[in-house]
């Protein structure tokens, strides 16, 4: 039998039995659990360092999920020390375990043996997850508690102090005032103030970050405040600036949008001017750079707002498009794409008679019917096998005779599974047809619809997201590249040459 041995480190490392639980040690001891029951078995090792139970940054354990879905798995069991080294919560867990046995995988928990037979192994596998479960939420309460604890003393309960601040020795959670950090502060304060400067210029002349200027400038923690959770404590470092001056900064900084109706005072600095405007194209538009356009706007002579699309590189890029151009010039290409309603009609009754016509390859489906039942028969059989294995059923002396059927049912198997793959593919002209057709007569009620939705921004929204897959510019200088969506596959993109550069 194949096994794949999994190890996963989170990124402040973990204790088992007062020893750290390394990759190695977890890969060691699951292959000494693996042989001493199944000697004749195969281990491959896959493991994720310094990585945490979101499955996001679980990048091998995600590699070897997404090829047993597609078939490609050299492994029939997956071994882990805990279960909680595979997922975050009791529901993940249960469902990783339901999707490994409808692959005929199984689930190998060394450090705490249950049989994986039903009904009782999910039943044991649930209760496992759901123990899991509880412990990471009442070691996350303690540590929030904890957290509470420093602030209501005085302390920072986070790791590195604010700028202007740093620790004054190792667990010492009361800052000291960092000299010529603090200088910092106090001239962003009094510029501000006397509105002699603002943060983007500040941020020059410091050779810091705007967002640095604009965090400084919306922390009471200068004031010899700690702010926690929402809450505010009395702190017991040195504040940096006064009551007055802070008060006279915050006059004259932009008024917090925030869309709860509770707005902490660690909000974010709401984009109240961006969010005054429509910007359909919001999430489909991609700069030349390659990063995402993001909606924003500015204000001109008069008053006049004008709506922009920018480039989310800030540092190297900085490149920006006025939004009523690149919605324009989209609008007129999906109108100018030659699909008449009576060019609808004549295609689609064309694909109706090529489906007609390849309706013999519909002939190959029953026997893929048949097939799929002997497949699953073959799967169980397979998993029938492995599970003697798992529950140690299987001994020194016949594990060779076990061994040999277990690849029978795996030969049957993939001989099964490439046999449907084929008669498949046969059908899938069929496939195509019946999408070419869906999408046809999708595509040209979509148009009618921006049509009718006129100048209406949602309308307009919801038509180009249900027809679009990204916007990008072309190659060549005022072009756009627009890729439209298929059921099956993206329609080959569209040059639309743009109105001007759009470029400032």
């Amino acid at each position: 039998m194949r096994y794949l041995l999994y190890a996963r480190v989170s990124p402040k490392g973990s204790t088992w039995d007062g020893a750290e639980t390394t990759v190695p040690d977890q890969l060691r001891d699951g292959r000494s659990y693996v042989l001493a029951r199944d000697p004749a078995g195969t281990c491959t090792e896959a493991w994720d360092e310094l990585a945490t139970a979101d499955h996001k940054a679980m990048h091998q354990f995600r590699a070897a999920m997404e090829a047993m879905r597609a078939g490609r798995a050299q492994w029939d069991a997956l071994v882990c020390r805990h279960i909680d080294r595979i997922g975050r919560s009791a529901l993940e867990v249960i469902q990783i375990g339901a999707e490994l046995a409808r692959h005929g995988k199984h689930l190998v928990v060394y450090a705490m043996p249950f049989p994986s037979e039903p009904p009782m192994g999910p039943l044991i596998l649930g209760i496992f997850a759901l123990l899991a479960e509880f412990e990471r939420r009442m070691i996350a309460d303690r540590t929030r508690a904890k957290m509470v604890t420093i602030a209501r003393g005085g302390g920072i309960p986070y790791g590195s102090p604010p700028f202007g601040y740093r620790r004054a020795g190792p667990k010492n959670n009361v800052p000291e005032i960092e000299p010529r950090e603090a200088e910092i502060v106090r001239d962003v304060y009094r510029s501000v103030a006397s509105a002699a400067a603002y943060p983007v210029e500040l941020s020059r002349r410091h050779g810091v970050s705007a967002q640095t200027i604009w965090n400084m400038l919306r922390r009471r923690f200068y004031l010899g405040v700690v702010e926690y959770n929402g809450q505010q404590y009395p702190g017991k470092h040195a504040p940096i600036i006064d009551q007055d001056l802070w008060d006279r900064v915050q006059t004259r900084l932009p008024v917090r949008v925030s869309s709860s109706p509770q707005d902490q005072p660690s909000a974010r600095l709401g984009r109240h001017n961006a969010r005054k405007h429509p910007f359909p194209l919001s999430g489909l538009l991609r700069c030349t750079c390659g990063r995402f356009l993001t909606p924003g706007s500015a204000r001109g002579r008069g008053g006049i707002a004008y709506r922009y699309y920018l480039c989310t590189d800030r540092d190297d890029c900085k490149r920006r498009f006025r939004a009523d151009h690149v919605e324009r010039a989209v609008r007129d290409l999906l109108r100018a794409i030659p699909i008449d309603p009576k060019t609808v009609e004549d295609a689609c009754q064309h694909l109706t008679d090529r489906m007609r016509a390849t309706a013999a390859a519909s002939e190959s489906m029953a026997e893929v019917a048949s097939l799929r039942t002997a497949l699953a028969a073959a799967k169980a059989e397979q998993e029938r096998v492995a599970r003697l294995f798992i529950d140690g059923i299987v001994t020194r002396e016949n594990a060779g005779l076990f061994n040999t059927r277990l690849s029978e049912c795996q030969s049957e198997v993939s001989r099964l599974s490439a046999r449907i793959a084929a008669l498949v593919d046969l059908a899938n002209p069929l496939i195509q047809i019946a999408d070419a057709d869906a999408w046809l007569r999708q595509f040209r009620g979509l148009v009618a619809a921006m049509d009718a939705m006129g100048d209406d921004p949602e309308g307009t929204a919801a038509v180009l997201r249900a027809v679009v897959e990204r916007i990008e510019p072309g190659e060549k200088s005022g072009t756009w590249n627009v890729s439209l969506l298929l059921p099956g596959s993206p329609i080959v993109s569209i040059w639309q040459p743009d109105l001007d550069s759009n470029q400032d």
